[in-house]
């Protein structure tokens, strides 16, 4: 963990967070109270007015990410904590007992994985970061033409899940977030970078009654919608609700339902508005068909998180809804028991990642074309700097 972090930690923990309380009603803290109760000797051996400098730059810096906010010369915490030396592990086996501690804890269910390098504030899928928020506003235009200059006929006859999931393997935005089945891949994807930082992995355990299949309704559904006029996926999904009369949720349905089944490639015909309206607000875990190499070594899955047009105004408040939705939170906003996150330290990384390596887990098993795996062998067996070795 960097010294930026050491003190966020910090913040937490004398300043506290609560879950149940929004942004307005959050503990707000001064420079000056940070200055008199943080641990500041932990950070440097330099006179009490450079760390004073220090505190300053390093809140400021805080604010300019975004990992906590400003009121007039006040401070608040914005996330819920997430630096917990509790969920920290150091190598291997630190990871194998979590593992095996979340595999008896719920039996019975299906686990996910999904490993970062680093500690980002949300889980959001690609098209939901900020630069793609145009793109996001105009989803079914710029698939439509994306999908056009690759020339692939064959392509254009799948379903549109089938469609989205290899627009997702060319690295094309879109709103579904890669997770994985195996726990070893997870990990790599977790320590695949050095960058001096804690990276982050993921656990999730699903009723298997509740997972979706790349060829079913629900992910279907979730696909086509990306095709769709997002005018008006947005206007079904912000008004068709209990509060909405009957007469004009029956025009804003008929309108939806119209288009949704137009672009939505498939003899099956979508009719349950309401549960086409929980669908598209709430997390899906799906599984899709391993048609490449690349996805069978990946064990590849994703999470279709509920549908966010862009037309929204709240663009952060978007992004947590997504969050806490794939964070598997409840309505009482207290997380789901299967879930899980543990950070890896960053003195780890290496270690973990060659320990992979010997195991058979590496960028040329994970990315497995002569381009990968030609540089995976360069860096493992002809350099010096070999990594089977001390």
């Amino acid at each position: 963990m960097n010294d930026t972090d050491k003190f966020l930690e910090e913040l937490y923990k004398i300043f506290g967070y609560d879950k149940s309380k929004d942004i307005n009603h959050q503990k707000r803290f001064t420079k000056k109270q940070v200055e008199q109760k943080i641990n500041l000797d932990k950070y440097s051996d330099c006179t009490i007015e450079f760390k004073r400098q220090s505190v300053s730059t390093t809140l400021g810096q805080l604010e300019s990410d975004k990992r906590i906010g400003r009121d007039g010369n006040q401070f608040y915490l914005i996330h819920e904590y997430k630096y917990d030396i509790d969920n920290k592990i150091d190598g291997f086996q630190g990871f194998k007992q979590r593992l095996d501690t979340f595999r008896e804890n719920n039996e019975g269910k299906r686990l996910f994985f999904r490993g970062e390098c680093g500690l980002f504030d949300y889980r959001i899928p690609s098209l939901y970061r900020h630069k793609y928020v145009e793109v996001a506003k105009n989803s079914d235009r710029f698939y439509s033409e994306l999908l056009s200059n690759l020339g692939d006929l064959n392509l254009l006859k799948e379903p549109k899940t089938t469609q989205l999931s290899r627009l997702q393997h060319f690295n094309a935005p879109t709103r579904m977030l890669d997770i994985t089945t195996n726990p070893l891949v997870a990990l790599y994807f977790a320590v695949e970078k050095d960058d001096n930082e804690d990276h982050r992995l993921f656990f999730y355990a699903i009723d298997p009654s509740e997972i979706r299949y790349e060829f079913g309704h629900t992910a279907l559904l979730k696909a086509s919608v990306n095709w769709m006029n997002q005018e008006v996926v947005h206007e079904f999904i912000s008004k068709y609700d209990s509060n909405t009369s009957k007469e004009e949720k029956d025009i804003i349905g008929d309108k939806f339902l119209k288009e949704l089944n137009e672009v939505s490639n498939s003899p099956l015909l979508f009719t349950n508005l309401d549960s086409i309206h929980n669908d598209l607000t709430s997390s899906t875990f799906v599984e899709f068909v391993k048609e490449s190499t690349r996805m069978k070594n990946q064990s590849g899955a994703f999470i279709m998180p509920p549908h966010i047009t862009r037309m929204e105004n709240d663009e952060e408040e978007q992004n947590k809804i997504v969050n806490d939705s794939i964070m598997l939170v409840d309505s009482e906003k207290k997380t789901d028991k299967n879930y899980e996150e543990i950070i890896i330290k960053s003195e780890a990384i290496k270690d973990i990642r060659t320990y992979l390596s010997v195991l058979g887990i590496n960028s040329g098993y994970i990315y497995p074309d002569i381009e990968n795996y030609s540089k995976y062998l360069v860096d493992a067996h002809y350099n010096p700097n070999d990594n089977y070795k001390e």
